[in-house]
């Protein structure tokens, strides 16, 4: 089954939330992971340890992801619906497992369903310290999750050290999110420091 977030509300933020949605099988793997084909990145990894990887990011267990990954597992493992770690690790704000999967291969700019990145999900939780590392890490700040950006997401949620983090590390204060523009949400919000930071963007 798969859970959708729930629709936007005028520029209200939604939460990723994850579900694993089963697919037909096409090579031999645990009924609990994505099916996979020999040519597959997957398939190149062992299906149990890939598991034991989205476990351990699950409870937060650095050296559980650190034992699994040792093991074999993916730490690309995943599926368009079920999420990847890196997404998962980065909305719960475990800096040290982002970083780990990270300097093990993990892709920044991975999407997901609705086009939702780890940066996006790091950014509408409002952890500070892993969007400055995912950008750090080549994140691409500009990329559309759910019709929006992490930098509309940060200028709606009124944190500002979210908005300069995220322009500092590249975003386009000139991308339009649902027809609108970033100027226009800051304005609407009203708060002054994030109005500047935006207007000064805009200039440059």
């Amino acid at each position: 089954m798969k859970k959708h977030i729930a629709p936007l509300s005028g520029l209200a933020i939604g939460l990723v939330v994850v579900a694993c949605v089963p697919s037909p099988p096409t090579a031999e793997v645990s009924p609990a992971l994505p099916a996979v084909t020999d040519s597959s990145p997957l398939a190149q990894t062992d299906p149990m340890q890939n598991q034991r990887l989205r476990d351990a990011v699950q409870a937060g267990n650095r050296q559980g992801v650190e034992l699994a990954l040792a093991a074999g597992a993916n730490p690309n493992a995943g599926s368009f619906y079920e999420g990847y770690p890196l997404m998962l690790a980065a909305h719960q704000g475990n800096v040290d497992i982002v970083r780990l999967l990270v300097d093990r291969g993990a892709d920044v700019n991975t999407q997901a369903d609705e086009g939702y990145t780890a940066l996006m999900n790091a950014a509408t939780a409002g952890h500070l310290d892993v969007v400055q590392l995912l950008l750090e890490q080549g994140a691409d700040p500009n990329l559309y999750s759910a019709g929006m950006t992490p930098l509309a997401t940060a200028v709606a949620a009124e944190n500002p050290d979210m908005v300069k983090a995220l322009l500092e590390g590249g975003a386009d204060a000139r991308q339009s999110v649902q027809s609108r523009s970033v100027l226009a949400i800051a304005q609407e919000k009203g708060n002054p420091k994030i109005i500047n930071l935006i207007e000064t963007a805009l200039e440059e």
